[in-house]
């Protein structure tokens, strides 16, 4: 409706900008972590699956649960800065 009744197109990365650039940092820290679970938790179906074997699945998830381990430290380390 703004579109049509200004005649100026939004666009939509402008919508989610914060005013600091450690927060912008923040927000995509963040989905990081959410993606490293999601991607454990879709080994962990496959497994169930059998489409995947112990190994892969032991390796993988040890690989992403390190992983996740240092984006969460590097969460908690932004976030205090922003104190």
């Amino acid at each position: 409706m703004y579109e049509r009744e200004s005649g100026e197109e939004i666009d939509p990365s402008s919508l989610v900008v914060t005013q600091n650039l450690a927060l912008d940092q923040l927000y995509e820290v963040v989905a990081k972590d959410y993606a490293l679970s999601d991607t454990m938790h879709v080994l962990a179906r496959l497994l169930n699956r059998d489409a995947v074997n112990l190994d892969v699945f032991v390796k993988k998830t040890r690989q992403l649960g390190r992983e996740q381990f240092f984006t969460r430290m590097h969460i908690q380390k932004i976030a205090e800065n922003l104190r």
